[in-house]
């Protein structure tokens, strides 16, 4: 199974750099590196759930410092928009045009398309601790710990009939 941690995969899915709302550009495995976890936020501009959860999750976050480094996933045609929407949000996006056309079809497939905002929590050997974080934030539950992937958290998987964590790679 393929691992977000390397370099390969981080580049094929994520592209060499993150972009912030400002411009400036962070390297991705490095980001990726920044914590124990990783968040991928797949949110679009016209969406009033996405608007909704974006403030929410940031505060969320907040209160859980350092735990998880969070890429945000374009997945709209109106890269304007997408701007003035990431402008709302601290984190860094995939470039617009590598999230659109290769990162956000290959992710929602992988998420199974829950509607908008979706996002998965990963550990940083890449393997999916749940891809129901928007459940568990709105619900104000806590996210499986990234340092403990091992640790049984019945929260972490509200789809009991999904694959089980090991076949859920980035393949």
């Amino acid at each position: 199974m393929s691992r977000l941690s390397s370099a390969e995969m981080l580049d094929f899915m994520f592209g060499p750099e993150l972009e912030y709302a400002d411009g400036r550009t962070v390297n991705t495995a490095e980001y990726v590196n920044s914590a124990p976890g990783v968040i991928v936020l797949v949110a679009v501009s016209w969406c009033g759930h996405s608007r909704k959860f974006s403030p929410q999750f940031k505060d969320y976050l907040d209160q859980r410092p350092g735990k998880y480094a969070v890429i945000l996933i374009p997945s709209e045609d109106d890269e304007r928009k997408f701007r003035e929407y990431q402008k709302t949000m601290p984190w860094p996006a995939v470039t617009f045009e590598h999230g659109f056309s290769t990162v956000s079809p290959r992710l929602m497939q992988h998420l199974e398309f829950p509607g908008f905002p979706s996002a998965a929590a990963y550990d940083s050997e890449g393997n999916m601790l749940t891809r129901d974080v928007t459940g568990l934030v709105r619900g104000n539950k806590e996210l499986p710990d990234p340092m403990m992937p091992d640790e049984d958290d019945s929260a972490a998987d509200v789809d009991s009939n999904s694959e089980s964590e090991e076949e859920q790679g980035w393949d």
